[in-house]
């Protein structure tokens, strides 16, 4: 399960994460299946080893612009990473944090499905192909 954090557009895991430190931490096996959690302030080119090794599904990245990747650096990200889901992450705190989902959704131009989870809102990642289940 994923725990978006009361009052912070933030993720918490619960469940095992193996750690392929790689240039930045990404996410092992989370619920039987692969994710992925990107670096903070760019994309980097080992993402694409990363793919090609552990071929995630799941990327956790950063898009507000502002000390992390934005929108744009993200999109790049999901390009190399090749996933076809994108939780954005550390956004809308504080007004220096610009990126939003939608623009992160507006620059991948439909090669992923963009999830934003809600603050105190817990979600399942489930094989059912509409995505996060609600498990309030």
């Amino acid at each position: 399960m994923f725990d978006a954090a009361e009052g912070e557009a933030g993720v918490g895991f619960h469940g095992a994460v193996d750690e392929h430190a790689a240039g930045f931490e990404p996410g092992g096996d989370l619920l039987g299946r692969r994710g992925v959690a990107g670096p903070n302030t760019c994309p980097e080119a080992v993402m694409a080893l990363i793919r090609e090794l552990y071929r995630p599904e799941l990327a956790f990245l950063p898009i507000g612009d502002h000390f992390t990747m934005g929108p744009h650096e993200a999109a790049k990200a999901v390009s190399l990473l090749q996933v076809n889901k994108v939780v954005p992450m550390h956004f809308g705190t504080f007004p220096a944090l610009t990126g939003t989902p939608e623009a992160l959704s507006e620059k991948l131009q439909g090669q992923a499905a963009v999830w934003t989870l809600e603050p105190g809102k817990t979600v399942e990642w489930s094989a059912d192909e509409s995505g996060l289940l609600d498990r309030r």
